[in-house]
């Protein structure tokens, strides 16, 4: 029969054992460019919260511009993920998926508003936007829909509001979806953002898209 301090060693191991297990993995900013058949994976290797690729072309799409920016880029406010893009096709056309997902975000376990942008300034074809939030804390995590927005397919601004119970930790997750028609080569260009507990003011994103992807690009396919 144990005594009562081989009783107490053996509950402090299974506890420490359960916080190891409970440990979430360290959070790391990802962006995913697929045209398909073809998928293109960047990391945020250097955890600054910040993440761009330039003129990385992909299918019929000859010119992509993309960012995103989470934590530590982003602290002091709520949980907030931005994705920004600039996409040019061929005459061919076609479809292509981005995304741009982070881990680890803090959540109090109660119901909680997000709120949803995407704003486009030219567009060629379609641009549709969804936001997810997960509470596996999954890259690209996908557990639970916030909000769709669009198709858009002129130069607009939308927004959407959604509640969900966030729990610590969880992930969030942006995917927007472009698509262009053939017969002639066409450019979109958009900004969207989902963050807690309101959508931040896109005109304060501070991200310029050239700029922002030529100074911060990291590729890893």
């Amino acid at each position: 029969m144990k005594t009562l301090k081989q009783r107490i060693l053996a509950t402090v191991a299974i506890a420490g054992l359960a916080g190891m297990l409970a440990t979430p993995a360290q959070a790391v900013l990802k962006l995913s460019i697929s045209d398909g058949s073809t998928t293109n994976t960047y990391i945020d290797s250097a955890n600054s919260g910040l993440i761009g690729i330039a003129n990385i072309g992909i299918g019929n799409f000859v010119v992509n511009v993309a960012g995103g920016t989470s934590e530590p880029t982003l602290s002091g406010k709520r949980p907030q993920l931005t994705l920004t893009s600039l996409d040019v096709s061929s005459d061919t056309g076609g479809v292509l998926t981005i995304r741009v997902t982070d881990t680890g975000f803090s959540g109090s376990g109660a119901p909680t508003p997000i709120g949803t942008q995407l704003s486009a300034t030219q567009v060629g074809g379609s641009v549709t936007l969804r936001s997810y939030v997960d509470d596996t804390n999954a890259e690209f995590g996908t557990g639970t829909l916030l909000s769709t927005l669009g198709p858009i397919t002129t130069n607009a601004a939308l927004s959407s509001n959604a509640s969900a119970t966030l729990v610590d930790p969880f992930s969030m997750t942006l995917v927007a979806k472009i698509t262009h028609g053939g017969g002639g080569g066409v450019t979109t260009q958009f900004n969207s953002v989902v963050s807690v507990p309101e959508p931040a003011s896109l005109a304060l994103l501070g991200v310029g898209l050239l700029g922002f992807g030529v100074s911060r690009v990291r590729r890893r396919a």
